[in-house]
């Protein structure tokens, strides 16, 4: 069980990344926009 949730969370965060790459690699390259869209990353 603890495998499956840990494959769950890896392929969650593998989405992420793939979905919103700037926030790993540039987090501040787009302040305002993406700080709208996610101001939890950046609290």
């Amino acid at each position: 069980i603890k495998e499956e949730l840990q494959n769950v969370l890896n392929e969650h965060v593998v989405n992420l990344s793939d979905d919103k790459p700037e926030l790993d690699l540039e987090p501040r390259t787009k302040d305002v926009s993406t700080q709208d869209d996610h101001p939890s990353v950046y609290q």
